[in-house]
């Protein structure tokens, strides 16, 4: 009876090990591992919180679990909710830990029937996916799905007492400190922040310069279909050598705001938006803790976003080559930059408002040596917003605007051989409101059309101590109005020279103005 008894034992206790064991993947020899959900314990569908954080823990089990030969984990169906919640700190190094993840060197292909889901919370912060201090990944396929719609959004402050009412860190993929990763053909959505964002696990130097720091290098995020996340599609706020290219990128930040959080979109509300973050110190200097430079935009369509499509917040060498943008793209603290052959045609927002601007530089000392080429700007209101120094603007096409080119804040810069053509009525040509010079800046062989002032200066550079050159431009207005003139009130310091035009000047109040 005894022999039986501790037989029936050892059979339960072996049984049991044996379920355990066939929870995680077998380690072979070969280099495709396919990932089975019963197999490594995920349970499908609606579930619970708790279910969902197991799925989680049997997730990680199993990609930590793979042979070193293994190079691709391949997801043929799997459709599953994960607890990934963090309610002590707003990090990566902490979100990273309750995230599914990725170790390096390896290939995650997942198929169309493959969806991975956030189970709804109440976190302000959190990742579904994370690629953290890795290398050598690609991810494939699948779809990576957030909880905006479902998310609690009720007031919460983090484990040090800090109020995080806003719930804008939650993040579908972040890619952390991580190096030689690929995104390609991955659909991701309803975010309640961003859809991916690239960062670093801890900041910078005051100077910019690493540290200890690991940079997140060589990021490739291609034929992605972004949509719907509630503060950016994607943002990225530190990192080097980063191309963003062919993706889909929509209907990011929609939805109004209302007093509290809810799942209306979340400023910024941008298509993509680089957005490092730096401090000014007491003497003027600027902290870099954050940096974001050599990234290419290139090829991408951005469509429905609520505010613009491409927001260089604060970056270096950044080149935005050939892509179709309705909401604009804004240059506010960025340097060393192109921005080319792109296709902007503006389109209303949800409210029924148009853009403000087709590209626009922003008045800052950080914001220098942009050139803009070659690019087709229609139906913004103002086609050109120019401020900052050493820019070079040159051979674009700007249609159908209230206002072709505006003049801020301007230092050493050309803008040359652009054409300027509208039949929007009460419409202006070049135009400035309080905008001035330091240095010189040249305008030549340009070609403005109007149909009220096609020049209209008011108050031009009655700060500037530089002076404004405009020599072998057109200016033409098809208004019937004789007082539609080369307007300029109040302004000084601007010299013209072989100006073409069907109106005489009207000058104002204004002085050291040679024509």
């Amino acid at each position: 009876m005894k022999k039986i008894i501790i037989f029936l034992f050892v059979l339960v206790i072996f049984s049991n090990f044996s379920q355990a064991i066939s929870l995680l993947p077998v380690k072979t020899n070969e280099e495709v591992y396919v990932f089975d959900a019963k197999e490594v314990g995920i349970v499908e569908g609606v579930v619970s919180k708790d279910i969902a954080l197991s799925n989680v823990k049997a997730w990680n089990s199993a990609m930590n679990s793979l042979s070193k030969n293994v190079k691709i984990v391949q997801i043929d169906k799997l459709d599953a909710f994960f607890e990934v919640a963090d309610y002590d700190y707003r990090a990566s190094k902490f979100n990273a830990l309750r995230a599914i993840r990725i170790p390096s060197n390896i290939h995650l292909k997942m198929s169309d029937d493959v969806y991975l889901r956030v189970q709804p919370n109440a976190s302000f912060s959190f990742h579904l996916l994370s690629v953290f201090e890795v290398k050598n990944v690609k991810i494939t396929g699948g779809h990576l799905i957030g909880d905006r719609y479902e998310h609690n959004y009720s007031p919460i402050s983090d484990k040090n007492g800090n109020p995080r009412n806003s719930h804008e860190w939650g993040y579908c993929l972040s890619i952390t400190s991580s190096k030689n990763i690929t995104v390609d053909n991955v659909y991701i959505s309803s975010s309640s922040g961003d859809g991916i964002n690239v960062n670093a696990s801890k900041i910078r130097n005051r100077d910019g310069s690493p540290g200890t720091t690991i940079i997140s290098e060589n990021i490739n995020i291609k034929n992605c279909f972004i949509t719907e996340c509630r503060r950016n599609n994607i943002s990225i706020v530190d990192g080097n050598h980063i191309n963003i290219i062919d993706n889909l990128i929509t209907k990011s930040g929609l939805g109004k705001e209302i007093n509290g959080s809810s799942s209306a979109g979340i400023a910024p509300k941008a298509g993509l938006d680089i957005e490092a973050y730096n401090e000014n110190g007491s003497n003027g200097e600027i902290y870099q803790y954050e940096k974001v430079e050599n990234v290419m935009i290139s090829g991408n369509t951005f469509k429905g976003n609520r505010k613009a499509d491409i927001i260089l917040f604060i970056s270096q060498n950044v080149l935005i080559e050939g892509n179709n943008i309705e909401k604009g793209i804004v240059c506010q603290y960025s340097s060393n930059s192109i921005i080319r052959k792109n296709t902007l045609i503006a389109k209303a927002d949800e409210d029924g408002n148009m853009p403000t601007s087709g590209i626009s530089t922003s008045n800052s000392r950080r914001v220098f040596n942009i050139e803009i080429s070659y690019n087709d700007i229609t139906g913004f209101e103002n086609g050109l917003t120019l401020n900052g120094k050493a820019h070079k603007v040159h051979h674009n096409r700007v249609n159908e605007y209230k206002t072709g080119l505006v003049l801020g804040k301007l230092e050493d810069t050309e803008i040359y051989d652009n054409t300027y053509k509208t039949n929007q009525p009460k419409s202006y040509g070049l135009r400035s409101i309080n905008g001035y010079v330091t240095g010189t800046v040249y305008l030549f062989n340009e070609n403005f059309q109007a149909t009220n002032r096609p020049l209209n200066f008011i108050n031009y550079n009655q700060k500037g101590t530089g002076t404004l050159n405009i020599k072998d431009c057109t200016f033409n207005t098809s208004s019937s109005n004789s007082g539609f003139k080369l307007y300029l009130y109040n302004s000084k310091n601007i010299n013209f020279k072989n100006i073409t035009s069907n109106r005489n000047f009207e000058i104002v109040n204004s002085e050291n103005i040679n024509y």
